[in-house]
Parts: C-alpha cells; sequence; structure tokens
C-alpha cells in the first residue's frame, strides 16, 4: 500500500510548525488610522478630535479587547513612549473606530503625532503601529 507524501512526516511536521506559529504570534500592529475620520489631517475640530484604525488579521481571527493611544506633541518622543498630550492607558474596550480624544485641550495650529497598539483575544499587546499625525 502506498502512503500518500501528505501523510509523510516532514509534512506533517511543516503542519504542526505553522500551526504553533500561528497560535503563538502576537497581534498585528493597527493600520488604517485616521482621525475624524481622514488619515494625516491638516485641520480637525478640537473640541471633538476621534482615532479610528482597524487590525490587520492576516486571517488568523484575530480580535482586539483592548487598546492604548499615545498622542506627543514630536515623533521623538512618541518613538520613546512618550505621550506629552495623552496616554490612554490599556482600555479595555473590542472599539476601534471613532474613539474620542480625552487628553489636555489642544492649542490650535500645532501638529501632534500619535500611535496604537491592540491586545487581542488571549489578551497579548501586539506592537505599536506606524505613527500617524494631525494639525489643529
Amino acid at each position: 500500500m502506498r502512503i500518500s507524501a501528505i501523510a509523510t512526516p516532514p509534512f506533517l511536521t511543516l503542519v504542526v510548525a505553522l500551526i504553533a506559529f500561528w497560535a503563538s504570534g502576537k497581534p498585528s500592529a493597527p493600520v488604517g488610522l485616521l482621525v475624524d475620520g481622514v488619515s494625516n489631517p491638516l485641520a480637525i475640530d478640537r473640541d471633538a478630535t476621534r482615532f479610528t484604525w482597524r487590525s490587520p488579521d492576516g486571517g488568523r481571527g484575530e480580535k482586539q479587547t483592548a487598546y492604548q493611544i499615545l498622542v506627543a506633541s514630536d515623533p521623538k518622543r512618541l518613538a520613546a513612549g512618550k505621550a506629552d498630550w495623552w496616554d490612554s492607558g490599556k482600555v479595555d474596550s473590542d472599539r476601534s473606530a471613532s474613539v474620542v480624544y480625552a487628553g489636555k485641550a489642544l492649542p490650535p495650529a500645532a501638529r501632534f503625532w500619535w500611535k496604537v497598539r491592540i491586545w487581542d483575544q488571549t489578551r497579548r499587546p501586539g506592537p505599536y503601529s506606524t505613527p500617524a499625525h494631525f494639525d489643529t
């Protein structure tokens, strides 16, 4: 009786390794960052600033269970993880659309940088998104 190539040990090892990789991977970094529905807007409503992002789950069935938003006045400061305008802290929520800014009052004619990270259904944090900016 001939054994199919699919049932060979090397193939089965590969399948198990791929399943383990997908199961143990961290959540993906959020993409599609928007402020008030616009990518890197040049003028926003400072009294009703809202953040939106999406998760590129890569077909792995990721589900957001929490998020953290950082807003800073300088991209270098943000890269260092220092949010001088707003750090939402970890917020247990699957919300990723129209999240209301809750930091210090934003001054006019200024640029701000922001990024977001999410936690998945197994409560693992993922990497921060690529920073985006908005102007007031």
